[in-house]
Order: structure tokens, then sequence, then C-alpha cells
């Protein structure tokens, strides 16, 4: 009987010994599972930031873009004006005893409205879309004109 009694003891001491094992090991589980969480939570922060700098520099990009874009459309513009001019003053310096007065003043009108349009493109503070003013804009990082965005 003592035999069964130290038996049945050992058994229980054993049954504890698991108990206490299994204990543990639920504890350092729930340790890791916080762990996790949190470096879960951190991640979710960064990446929210990090789209938010993504989103940033997309649109900034954009709006370098479209500045860019439209500076060079304005320049192109501006040199077709100003041939176009060119041309129209040769045309009132060669063909002077060719052309009525009516013709030479119809022509230097051309020519005044062409250069008018050519000063526009260069600088046209009204409506901040001058050649200046966009150069303006990039240099300083303001977009200038109406771009889209990413919202």
């Amino acid at each position: 009987m003592d035999s069964t009694i130290a038996e049945v003891r050992e058994r229980h001491e054993m049954m504890q010994e698991l108990a206490a094992e299994e204990h543990e090991g639920e504890r350092f589980r729930s340790r890791v599972a916080i762990g996790i969480s949190l470096l879960a939570i951190l991640l979710a922060v960064s990446s929210f930031n990090t789209a938010s700098y993504v989103r940033e520099l997309i649109n900034t990009n954009i709006h370098a873009n479209a500045d860019e874009t439209l500076f060079h459309i304005k320049n192109v513009e501006q040199t077709s004006n100003e041939l176009a001019a060119d041309e129209l003053r040769v045309l009132l310096a060669v063909e002077k005893n060719r052309l009525t007065p009516d013709q030479q003043t119809l022509v230097t009108k051309e020519v005044r409205r062409f250069e008018t349009e050519i000063a526009r493109l260069e600088s046209d503070p009204e409506s901040g879309q001058g050649k200046k003013e966009l150069t303006k804009g990039c240099s300083t990082g303001k977009p200038s004109t109406n771009t889209p965005s990413i919202t």
C-alpha cells in the first residue's frame, strides 16, 4: 500500500510539474502575442506615414511636371509669335514700296499685337501663367497652376 501511495504522490507531483510547465508556456505565448501586436501597431503607423509621404511626393511631382510643361508650351508659343512678328517686319521692310499706307498700318498693328502677346507670355502677373511666374513657382516649390492632386 505504501508503494501505491508513493506512486500516487509521484504521479500527482508529475501532473503538478506538467501543469506548471504548461502555465509557463502560456505566459510565454501571451508575451509573444503582445509583442507581435505592438510590432503590428508600429508597422501600421509607419505605413500610414509612408503613404502620406508618398502621396505628398507624387503631388509635388505632378505640380512640377505641369508647371514645366506649361513653361515649355509658353516658350514654343512665344518663339512662334517672335518668328511671325519678325516675318511681318521683314515684309514691311522689303515690300514697303508695294504696300499701301492702309496695308502698312495693318501690318504694323499685327507686329504690335504679336509683341504684346510675346510680353504677356514672358510675364503675366494677373494670371500667374507667364514664364517668369512659372519659373518662380518652380524655384519656390509652390505650384502656380491648378493642377490635379492625389488626396
